[in-house]
């Protein structure tokens, strides 16, 4: 089985997490396990909250949710869009 490849998500609005200034985010693929809890349906229409228990599970640095939840619209977008391409088929993505 190939291993899917993890995307980097350059913000276009940096994000704080304590002390740190975050300017990049690393997404990895989910796995079924990630997904406990959460509705597909919900990734694949863009449902904030599905990506705000998502997020925390896929990402590196790792987001809590609340600073998922105070992160500006345009950053969260971004991230969006990057999960999004893991459930898409080669041809679409």
């Amino acid at each position: 089985m190939t291993k899917a490849k993890t995307k980097v998500i350059t913000l276009s609005t940096p994000i704080e997490i304590g002390d740190k200034t975050i300017k990049q985010v690393t997404l990895r693929p989910p796995t079924a396990g990630d997904l406990l809890g959460i509705a597909v349906s919900g990734i694949i229409s863009m449902e904030a909250g599905a990506y705000m228990k998502l997020l925390p599970r896929i990402t590196s640095p790792a987001l809590p949710e609340a600073t998922i939840a105070a992160m500006p619209v345009r950053s969260f977008t971004e991230i969006m869009n990057g999960v999004l391409e893991f459930f898409m088929t080669p041809d679409v993505a």
